[in-house]
Order: C-alpha cells, then sequence, then structure tokens
C-alpha cells in the first residue's frame, strides 16, 4: 500500500502465478538452509508502514535480534541517539526524510553501519534515478521471514565491521 494526502492510495495485491490447476498445486521447495538467528545485536526498521513495522519487528526478534523500531527518520535518529544500532534496516521512500538520507545521516556518525533498505517500488529505485545506487543491499516488498533474515545477514557480513549478527 502506497498512499499520499490529497492524491490517492494504490494497493498492490501480488498473486503467485502458477501453470497448475489448484488441485494439483505443488508446495514450494523448503530452503535446506536455516535463517540466520541473531545474538541480541541491535536492528534500527525505520517503515512508516505500521503493521510491516510490526511484522518486521516480530520476525527479527523472535530471530535473537534486539529492534528499535520507527515510523519516520526523525524518529530514527532520536532513537539512534539514545541506544545506537549495529544495523539499519529502512524503507526507501518515506515521509519527510528518505531512507537514504537517513542512511547517509548515520553513516556520518557511524561509517561502518551496515544498512539493508526495502521498498516495495524498485522499479526506478536502482541505478538510473540514482535513488540508490546498484550495489546497495536492498530487500523487494513483499518479502519472507526467511527472506529478510538471510539478507539482513548477507549485509552485515559485507560491512566493513562485519558484525556478527
Amino acid at each position: 500500500m502506497y498512499s499520499e494526502p490529497g492524491i490517492g492510495t494504490t494497493f498492490r495485491v501480488y498473486l503467485p502465478l502458477t501453470s497448475t490447476a489448484a488441485g494439483n498445486a505443488v508446495s514450494p521447495p523448503v530452503s535446506s538452509t536455516p535463517p540466520p538467528r541473531g545474538d541480541g545485536s541491535t536492528v534500527l526498521v525505520v517503515e512508516d508502514e505500521a503493521a510491516l513495522a510490526r511484522v518486521v519487528t516480530r520476525i527479527l526478534t523472535n530471530a535473537g535480534y534486539h529492534v528499535l523500531t520507527a515510523a519516520d527518520a526523525t524518529e530514527a535518529l532520536g532513537l539512534y541517539e539514545q541506544h545506537g544500532c549495529d544495523a539499519l534496516l529502512t524503507d526507501v521512500i518515506m515521509p519527510g526524510i528518505s531512507g537514504r538520507r537517513l542512511a547517509d545521516l548515520l553513516h556520518e556518525r557511524q561509517p561502518d553501519l551496515p544498512v539493508l533498505y526495502m521498498s516495495g517500488y524498485s522499479n526506478g529505485l536502482l541505478g538510473t534515478t540514482h535513488i540508490l545506487d546498484e550495489d546497495i543491499a536492498f530487500l523487494e516488498k513483499p518479502f519472507t521471514a526467511a527472506d529478510l533474515l538471510h539478507k539482513l545477514a548477507t549485509t552485515c557480513e559485507k560491512s566493513p565491521s562485519h558484525i556478527r549478527l
């Protein structure tokens, strides 16, 4: 869902594409690799959609992370100043300060902070628009709990500080 006051609201529903009849449905393969678990490291989650923020917080908490949740970049900066964090998981497009600008501000304070961006609007965000560089860590919405945990672990492994999440 994306909404702008005075403009309107867009809902996107994603359904899996299938070539088999409903009665012949095949279960998707289950990954043999269990999702990585956190070790109590602090992840600052910045998401302006409250329902998604709650789901992401639950996934990360259940996986062993300590989670700080903010609805926008201004709140996130305040939480960072009070508590710090080991990684940032942020929406890209938010009211006010964008996720990209938030990451830039936090990198001024903590240059090796791992950042994982997430968005439902991947078309146009990467590369040519320069909203995000092509080599950033990016997770497209909607995503599964396993996708989130694997991508967060991979992002942190690539960080110069290589924190153990």
